[in-house]
């Protein structure tokens, strides 16, 4: 891949550890995260100590105790259904108090299942990040990012389902979102960088798809439109995103709204505990284009920071870090 301007700034601190489950072959795998405690939901550390995940050392010591076949009971958490033979789904949840969430479920050609836990190496239950509305030139000075691996190839053609879009954006959500993902294509920023992304996005059109997740923010299938919709997810999730690759190349990503929050696409006079549409679909397409989270204790005003403060319109565009992260990624013209 092209170095991008400022590469050398890269901090690419992801933590990973990985439970293979050769016996569940071809079944319908669905993983509660905070069902069965696989990953460590807490703020991100960078970079990341190593204690290990604990959810991961229970996993692999008592595997019979989670048969993943079928729908998982218990709380709520993300999750995702074992994608075809060569294909990894990556579930990534946009959470309003700053805790980190995202699970990657891998079927293998040979048709073995890997479920890999990212987390920030904190013990599960440890303390949310709760952040502060970030300046409109903040981040300029913060050339961090993580890289998921993967990358868009040449333009992302994507959908709006406009099917339950909360009364007062109903009428403007579409604007946002369009915008929020072509800032992300392109690499508009609030950092003064003219120079462009060697990457697009090209909205579609609007579409009776639903995102393919369902209520817990289980991602459920890969129907080949990326489609950006409004549905119900569990308390605490502002959106999850569920991107389908193979072999480095993104096949297909859905994003879901919470429509239980409050929200807007322009910021009212008197805001209080509501959140933008465009800053929060900005976030989740840049993981689309291959951003992973950076933490908001050190990173807060970047786009990929794991939280968005109620009110804030900053991260409409991108920081620094995401800017260079992308770069690096899709080169620039």
């Amino acid at each position: 891949m092209p170095p991008g301007p400022g590469d050398g700034d890269r901090k690419d601190t992801h933590m990973r550890r990985t439970v293979p489950a050769s016996s569940y072959v071809a079944v319908a795998l669905t993983v509660a995260l905070t069902a069965i405690g696989l990953c460590a939901v807490g703020a991100r550390s960078e970079p990341a100590a190593g204690r290990p995940l604990t959810g991961l050392a229970s996993l692999a010591a008592r595997p019979a105790a989670h048969p993943f076949g079928g729908d998982a009971a218990g709380r709520d958490g993300i999750g995702a259904v074992a994608p075809e033979r060569g294909v990894t789904v990556l579930a990534e949840a946009a959470r309003a108090d700053g805790r980190e969430e995202s699970l990657t479920v891998a079927t293998g050609r040979d048709g073995t299942v890997t479920i890999t836990a990212e987390g920030p190496g904190a013990e599960r239950g440890a303390g949310a990040t709760q952040v502060r509305p970030a300046t409109a030139t903040a981040g300029c000075a913060d050339g961090s990012y993580t890289l998921e691996g993967f990358r868009v190839i040449r333009t992302l053609p994507f959908y709006y389902n406009p099917a339950n879009a909360p009364a007062n954006v109903r009428s403007t959500a579409l604007t946002a979102i369009r915008n929020a993902t072509h800032a992300v294509a392109t690499g508009a920023n609030r950092c003064a960088i003219t120079r462009r992304l060697n990457s697009g996005a090209t909205y579609s059109g609007a579409t009776g798809r639903a995102a393919q997740l369902g209520a817990a923010g289980k991602c459920t299938g890969n129907d080949g439109h990326n489609v950006v919709g409004w549905g119900s997810l569990p308390s605490g999730y502002l959106a999850v995103t569920c991107i389908y690759y193979s072999d480095g190349k993104v096949l297909n990503s859905d994003v879901l709204i919470n429509w239980n929050y409050r929200w807007f696409t322009s910021r009212p006079a008197d805001c209080s505990n509501a959140f933008d549409v465009q800053s929060v679909v900005a976030h989740e397409q840049g993981h689309t284009f291959g951003l992973g989270h950076v933490d908001a204790k050190s990173h807060r005003a970047q786009t990929m920071a794991t939280s968005l403060a109620a009110c804030d319109t900053s991260k409409r565009v991108l920081g620094l870090g995401d800017y260079r992260g992308l770069a690096h990624i899709y080169g620039t013209r």
